[in-house]
């Protein structure tokens, strides 16, 4: 009896110290069975959002001369910004997170005083204290505009501001020129809807009410430049770009200012101009088979420094006898072809052949010119 009491409670002690092993047991295989893989809720991740753009501008009032520089600092970032009549002119001043902070300040200069500084849209507007020409805005979508005012003039009237509410149904257009390399300067003329804007190298036009859908804009040629690049912001705006011909078509949408598109054109200089190379091919070829009265095909090339307008090339027929030529036709455009016609009055001669004078003028008004002779089968 005494025995068989040792032997129960050698197993109820066995018993004791497995129950936690079995219960932790039993804890991972309900923690298993509760958390599924990770491979089947997996979600993806999001995208970040798009940054939002600042921009800057500097409205001149009488008395503040047109083309003035002044420093406002973004975040301590010196930005120069040209100040100009109403409504002034603009420099884009960064790019920062959705609902960053951003305090903007300008460098007062001796003499003068901010009157006012205006937030557009005005519910960005985090502080402002305007004889320090100080503002602190709120980041949003789309573009966040800051306007200076020197202290010449009161705030913007209320009629220019309904005016511009009641063009809600438009859409905003800027235009930007950036230098691409030194030695870029002076102004540029931008050409769109049957409007112009002219804008110094490192500005921006102010806010342009425009038609809602694409819209071409066109810079005007500069001796001496080209366009490099053009893009937009957002850069979704672009629809397309033709850089030889300094234009890009870009996609307006219906909004105030923060929903504007910005395309920004960048130039950088090109050397002096250069007399175009021009070459001209026939077919047939000089030393193939030719008799006068057949047709012959030309191609036009002409290499240039600046874009190519075939509308300026010229072809000319002349009928070549011993040291001298008698023009007889002449044609434009890059390619074509011209019947080579013999006149009653070289019906018979010898020593004839078949010239054809090719030319081209640039927009600078250098010319280039190539010639191909053709001789008539014996």
């Amino acid at each position: 009896m005494k025995r068989s009491m040792l032997a129960l409670a050698a197993t109820l002690g066995a018993l004791a110290l497995l129950m936690p092993l079995a219960l932790g047991n039993l804890q991972e295989a309900k923690s298993a069975v509760a958390q599924p893989s990770s491979g089947l809720q997996t979600e993806p991740t999001p995208s970040p959002a798009a940054p939002g753009q600042l921009k800057v501008c500097k409205i001149a009032r009488p008395g503040v001369t047109p083309g003035t520089i002044f420093t406002i600092n973004v975040n301590g970032t010196p930005y120069s910004v040209p100040a100009a009549r109403s409504p002034g002119l603009c420099v884009l001043a960064g790019q920062f997170p959705l609902n960053t902070q951003v305090t903007v300040q300008e460098v007062i200069p001796a003499g003068y005083a901010v009157s006012a500084i205006q937030v557009f849209p005005e519910n960005r507007r985090v502080s402002k204290d305007v004889t320090l020409g100080k503002v602190v805005v709120k980041i949003g979508t789309g573009v966040t505009e800051v306007v200076y005012v020197d202290k010449v003039s009161a705030l913007l009237s209320s009629s220019s501001r309904q005016a511009a509410a009641a063009q809600d149904v438009q859409g905003r257009l800027e235009i930007c020129k950036e230098a691409d390399g030194a030695g870029v300067s002076g102004n540029f003329t931008f050409r769109f809807a049957g409007k112009t804007r002219t804008i110094p190298v490192g500005a921006c036009t102010p806010i342009i009410v425009v038609p809602v859908g694409p819209l071409t804009v066109t810079e005007d040629a500069r001796a001496g430049y080209a366009v490099s690049d053009i893009y937009t912001i957002p850069a979704d705006r672009l629809i397309s770009e033709n850089l030889s011909a300094r234009s890009a078509t870009v996609t307006i949408v219906q909004g105030r200012a923060s929903s504007q598109t910005i395309v920004v054109f960048r130039n950088r200089t090109v050397a002096a101009n250069q007399e175009p190379v021009v070459d001209l091919t026939t077919s047939p070829a000089p030393g193939e088979p030719f008799a006068f009265g057949q047709t012959v095909t030309y191609q036009v090339n002409v290499t240039d420094d600046s874009p190519i307008d075939c509308s300026r090339v010229s072809v000319a027929y002349i009928i070549g006898h011993d040291q001298h030529g008698h023009p007889q036709t002449s044609t434009a455009g890059c390619s074509g072809s011209i019947v080579t016609l013999l006149d009653a009055g070289h019906t018979g001669a010898s020593n004839l052949s078949a010239v054809f004078a090719a030319q081209y003028t640039d927009p600078g008004g250098l010319t280039g010119s190539d010639e191909v002779v053709l001789v008539p089968n014996p």
